[in-house]
């Protein structure tokens, strides 16, 4: 659940950034792509987003992919890949965003990412025996030698991956909200 709750906050991140720069989108008659927010937030998702999402796949990939396939089975080309459509994702967000506030439609995207957030969140909550659990795939379906979330190194992890990823979206809605 770990990537599937990754995929459902990005698209809900997508969507925030579209409420905060909907200033320029209800001003601008240009193109999604072609804005000033959603070139920040592609820029965003290169150099941040995407380059953390890979890390930590490729890190802790049994942990990531929810021990539903073997980590050491899926190529690093896989996860490359897998982290880039995160990052597409939230750019997916970003323009369903940016359609509902130019239809008028202004409370739907932040309830949208509201819900994905929540889904996220009460999917890990659901899958906590596999979120909560850190080891690689053999041993979680083995039931031996998994070690605790709480005092593994994917906590430290997450913790860095959170502090980039809070650091970064707190800089872009910053700037979306201010500068655009």
């Amino acid at each position: 659940m770990p990537l599937a709750a990754w995929m459902c906050w990005s698209v809900a991140l997508g969507l925030a950034a579209a409420l905060l720069g909907a200033r320029e989108l209800r001003a601008s008659p240009r193109g999604v792509t072609q804005l000033r927010g959603f070139v920040a937030l592609a820029t965003h998702e290169a150099m941040v987003a995407v380059p953390i999402t890979f890390w930590v796949l490729a890190r802790h990939t049994d942990w990531a992919l929810s021990y539903f396939v073997e980590g050491q089975r899926v190529p690093s080309a896989a996860l490359l890949v897998v982290a880039v459509a995160c990052g597409a994702l939230a750019l997916g967000g970003y323009a369903l965003g940016a359609w509902w506030i130019r239809a008028h439609r202004p409370r739907s995207p932040g309830a949208a990412a509201l819900g994905l957030a929540a889904a996220g969140l009460v999917g890990c909550l659901a899958l906590h025996e596999r979120v909560g659990a850190v080891g690689s795939t053999v041993q979680f379906r083995g039931g031996f030698g998994l070690a605790e979330l709480g005092g593994s190194r994917v906590l430290a992890t997450l913790v860095v991956a959170a502090l980039g990823y809070g650091a970064g979206y707190a800089h872009l809605g910053w700037s979306l909200r201010t500068r655009l």
